[in-house]
């Protein structure tokens, strides 16, 4: 089975069961997941910022993070020197740079909905 890099932005898309969930959903399915230990944290960060702007929604962000545990994603950790090099040269945020570092070394797909990073994929 193949590998693949999935970032906060995909996943959250399939948890939050935005538009794109469906198109993820089928780039993701029948692979194994990888991802940066970060990504833990962006979910997290992403449904805690969401609940405060709409609390009326907290047992859907809630529903979101048990779903989340629920992922088989191997979370793998990153060389720092290298995530930076690789921020600066891309113009990302190392959050970003973390994932592309990850696909880059696994030589993985990196799904994304991030406009961003899917243009630093691109680049040489």
């Amino acid at each position: 089975m193949s590998r693949k890099v999935v970032d906060a932005s995909a996943i959250l898309a399939v948890l939050l069961d935005e538009p794109e969930s469906e198109l993820v959903s089928r780039r993701l399915d029948g692979h194994d997941l990888a991802a940066p230990l970060l990504l833990v944290f962006e979910v997290l960060n992403t449904c805690a910022v969401k609940t405060k702007k709409y609390p009326a929604k907290r047992d859907t962000f809630v529903r979101a993070l048990q779903a989340f545990r629920r992922f088989d994603v191997f979370l793998e950790e990153i060389d720092p020197e290298e995530v930076f090099d690789l921020a600066l040269r891309h113009k990302l945020t190392g959050y970003d740079a973390s994932y592309l570092w990850l696909s880059k070394q696994m030589d993985a797909e990196l799904v994304t909905l991030d406009a961003e990073l899917i243009a630093a994929i691109a680049a040489p």
